[in-house]
């Protein structure tokens, strides 16, 4: 994260568990802006001196509606903004839900495909356990 410090003007906060977004001002350019997007379960403890000096802003956004998130898209578009994914099958839950919980240092947000997941017959649930 040193390397990392004030090298942003945008941070775009997803996360929705417990965490300290006092953790990630210090990523902020002059004037950068933290929004948050994702609903907190517990309250944030954020310093007025982490933003005060250098003209930090914390903003929020609930989920917007179509329009909003078409604007986004288009956004994310025009800039080659992407996540990282990895398709998964259905089968493979356990393990990706490991990988979320301990390594994960890449950030990658795991997709189930769901039409190759439900190909697999052989693992889905039986009629009797439905």
């Amino acid at each position: 994260m040193k390397a990392a410090a004030s090298s942003l003007d945008l941070i775009l906060n997803t996360v929705s568990a417990s965490h300290q977004l006092s953790l990630y001002l210090p990523l902020l350019k002059t004037n950068g802006t933290l929004v948050q997007l994702g609903l907190v379960p517990e309250d944030h403890d954020v310093s007025q001196m982490a933003l005060l000096p250098t003209r930090k802003t914390i903003a929020a956004s609930m989920v917007g509606g179509i329009a909003a998130t078409q604007e986004l898209l288009d956004l994310c578009a025009a800039h080659s903004i992407a996540p990282d994914v990895q398709l998964i099958e259905a089968k493979e839950i356990d393990w990706a839900w490991e990988q979320l919980m301990t390594i994960n240092k890449d950030g990658i947000r795991y997709v189930i495909d769901i039409e190759k997941s439900l190909a697999r017959k052989d693992w889905l649930p039986s009629e009797s356990t439905k």
